[in-house]
Formats: C-alpha cells, sequence, structure tokens
C-alpha cells in the first residue's frame, strides 16, 4: 500500500512532481496518553491539541501519526504515544466537536473520525465515510479544504473536480454536492489552497493554476466563496494576482492571503516574469471581496527579494526572502534548485507593508536554511517548523517575531495542530 504524506508535499514544494511513497499496516485501535510535557490529563477543562506529524521510513516515505497533549509549548512528542494514521494523509478538526478529530486519507477518497474516548486521552477509530460515489479518487488535500460549520455540517472542497461536498461528521453522511464553476484553465493544474479563513459564516479558500511538466505558472489565482448560512459557492477570480494559495486570520481579523513557496515563487526569480510574481493581499473589515483588496508583489514586501510563504504574526507579517549571496542564480539555476537553497532567512515586516513601502528585518535566533513551508495559526499565534541536522522538527512561536519562542519538537516533519479544546 502506498502512502503520501503532507510532510513530503510540503518538503518537495509544487514545482516538482507529487509521487506516492511508504507503506504501512492498519493504524492501532488506541492511543495511551503522551508522557512528556504537555501530555493530555484527561481533565475535560484543560486545553487539548491533536497534533500530527511525519516521521521518515524504510521505504523514503514517511508514516503519519497524531498524539494529543495539553500544551505546544514544550516537550518532545513520543509516536509509541500517539496513533498511526492508516493512508497517511491530513488531519482536520474543529472546538465544536472537542471529542473527534477527522484524517482525510492521502491513498483513497475517504475521511475517518477518530473519537476520545471517556478518559479524555485515548483515540479510537470511529466511522469512515466515503466520497467515491461523488467522483474522487482521493480526499481532498490539505486541511485547508476541510472546513466545519458545526457538528451537523461541514464541507469538503475538491479543485480536481470543481465541488464541494457537504457532510455530517456527526453521522457520517453525504448532505449534497455543489459543483463549482471557474476552477479550470487550459493547459495547467489547479493548485490545493494551504491555508483557508472562515469570517462572519463565509469560507475563502485561495488557489492558482501551475503546469509543473511545462515549468510555466499561471498569472490569475481565484478564491472561492462558501457561505455556510445558505450553502452559496461563488468564485472570485483575480486576474493580476497569481499564486494565492493560503488565506490566514490576523489578530485584528483581517485577512491576508499570499502565494506558496512553489512554483510561481521559484519561476518568477528563474523566468524574471512579472506575470508570475505571487502577490500579498489584505483585506480589512467587511464583506469578503478579494478584488478590493489591498495588494503587492511579495517581493516589495523585502527589497526586491524572492520571497516565500508570508504569513500574519501578531502586528507583522512573516516570511523567508531568499539571500543570493548564499546561493548565486546562474544561467543554469533551476527553479527547484532555488527551492532546495540552503539560503531562505526568515524575516519580517509590518503588515501595514501591503500595498507601501516598509523595511523588512531578519527574525533573530532562527537558523538560515531551505524553505520551510509549514505555517501553523492556532490560539491567535502563529508558529513555523525548522528542521534538524538529526531528523527532528522544531516549532518556533513567532507571534512576537522580534522574540521568536521553542516550542513543541517532533522526532519528524510537523503536518499539523488542531484546537480541540
Amino acid at each position: 500500500m502506498t502512502r503520501r504524506s503532507i510532510s513530503w508535499w510540503l518538503a518537495v514544494g509544487s514545482t516538482a512532481a507529487l509521487a506516492l511513497v511508504a507503506c504501512s499496516d492498519e493504524a492501532s485501535s488506541g492511543a495511551t496518553p503522551e508522557t512528556t510535557p504537555g501530555g493530555p490529563s484527561g481533565d475535560a477543562g484543560a486545553p487539548l491539541y491533536a497534533v500530527q506529524y511525519s516521521v521518515p521510513n524504510t521505504s523514503d516515505g514517511f508514516d503519519a501519526y497524531v498524539n494529543l497533549v495539553s500544551s505546544i509549548d514544550t516537550g518532545t512528542l513520543d509516536r509509541a504515544r500517539g496513533i498511526e494514521l492508516t493512508g497517511g494523509g491530513f488531519l482536520s478538526g474543529t472546538p465544536s466537536m472537542p471529542s473527534s478529530i477527522f484524517a482525510a486519507s492521502a491513498e483513497n477518497p475517504t475521511v475517518t473520525r477518530y473519537d476520545i474516548a471517556a478518559d479524555g486521552v485515548t483515540l479510537t477509530k470511529g466511522p469512515t465515510l466515503s466520497f467515491a460515489g461523488q467522483g474522487l479518487t482521493e480526499a481532498p488535500r490539505y486541511q485547508a479544504n476541510m472546513i466545519f460549520a458545526s457538528p451537523q455540517k461541514a464541507y469538503a472542497f475538491d479543485v480536481r473536480s470543481a465541488q464541494v461536498i457537504v457532510w455530517n461528521p456527526t453521522e457520517m453522511t453525504i448532505t449534497r454536492v455543489i459543483p463549482v464553476e471557474g476552477l479550470t484553465r487550459t493547459g495547467f493544474n489547479t493548485l490545493d489552497s494551504f491555508g483557508s479563513v472562515v469570517r462572519d459564516g463565509v469560507a475563502a479558500i485561495p488557489t492558482s493554476w501551475s503546469n509543473f511538466a511545462a515549468a510555466q505558472a499561471s498569472s490569475e489565482s481565484a478564491v472561492t466563496l462558501i457561505d455556510t448560512r445558505t450553502d452559496t459557492v461563488t468564485v472570485q477570480t483575480l486576474t493580476d494576482c497569481g499564486g494565492l494559495r493560503a488565506a490566514y486570520l490576523t489578530a485584528g481579523g483581517d485577512v491576508v492571503v499570499s502565494g506558496s513557496s512553489g512554483a510561481h515563487v521559484t519561476l518568477h526569480r528563474v523566468r524574471s516574469s512579472p506575470a508570475t510574481e505571487p502577490c500579498v493581499l489584505r483585506l480589512g473589515p467587511g464583506p469578503l471581496d478579494f478584488r478590493s483588496a489591498v495588494r503587492a508583489k511579495s517581493s516589495s514586501l523585502a527589497g526586491g527579494r524572492v520571497v516565500a510563504d508570508v504569513t500574519p504574526a501578531g502586528d507583522q507579517l512573516v516570511f523567508q526572502a531568499f539571500d543570493e549571496s548564499l546561493f548565486p542564480v546562474t544561467a543554469t539555476t533551476t527553479s527547484g534548485d532555488i527551492f532546495g537553497a540552503p539560503a531562505w532567512p526568515f524575516a519580517k515586516a509590518p503588515q501595514s507593508a501591503v500595498g507601501a513601502s516598509a523595511e523588512y528585518t531578519a527574525i533573530p535566533g532562527l537558523p538560515v536554511g531551505r524553505i520551510s513551508s509549514l505555517r501553523i495559526l492556532v490560539d491567535k499565534r502563529t508558529f513555523i517548523q525548522v528542521s534538524q541536522a538529526d531528523g527532528r522538527s522544531q516549532l518556533y512561536d513567532v507571534t512576537d517575531p522580534a522574540a521568536p519562542r521553542a516550542a513543541l519538537t517532533s522526532p519528524g516533519l510537523f503536518d499539523h495542530i488542531v484546537r480541540l479544546r
């Protein structure tokens, strides 16, 4: 059996072809409490997080695990205390269902619910819902494409089949299917979102288009809006702002939308094509009309440098800015070379820099390495992942970018964190 891991996809970036890797046995029927600092206490009033991470295996792939912890500020995850997710996949959940998490498979079109037992710390495998009847051959990728409105209603957004599947996470049944128009571009692959937001009952999920084989990227993006009150789906097309793949809520309630670290940002540097440079959008209060959002080219945040993965942190934006003094670009350099180069220091700029000029500065205390695509926003805090030489990964809390703090450590690569209570 083959498995794709979110960590692997993020590691290779969107400029590479997606491959199937790894194999495993069935997931265990339950998980014992995490014993490192931050493990769950079983106290129903204590914070509870589900943390997904992936560990390399002997088949040159990754095995995915989930641990329950009561804090993400310290400690080291122990996979012996977690459960292995069959088929890898993508963890999601919602505080409105604090006793359940959901895992969308990476190798078949299913989502499985895992329920927390009465002891408050043990995960047990529950029912599985299949989307095969809706024509899917795999579940929607990444947590951004699973939107939870209530314990009775959730949305699975699948860009490849251009449809929104409305399903009931309590009964694990499908309610209806909504077709989505305007999500295909001739000659391009439609790319999944890495980050989505819900504001005032409306979900916003960005997407863009690339052609991996031809090393081309579209100059357009789109934002799909799902009104969770009426089940109305609309698509806003942005003809002058390519590469958008992640949306984030700021601490002040604005929405920031940015590009990924893959095709658009690296192809822009190799091909020097203004049409493929991703934008950054900032939208204030009011209706989610991204066509009227304040916008800027991502390089404007860093004095013209190639910039990847712009994410809000406190009142700042954090990102990585390619340093060509560490990795000179030549006529034979490819976008993949740039993506994998150990030349991406972390930096920050004010959120007001979108659409205006502002000074950017390096974030102190963080190592310079290759692109670290993972950004986790939870509890109105922003976390980034830094891989260690021994294969482990360290989370850093960069909510205050001037003083990043080391947080949870993983034996592999972090995939996602869900706050359940």
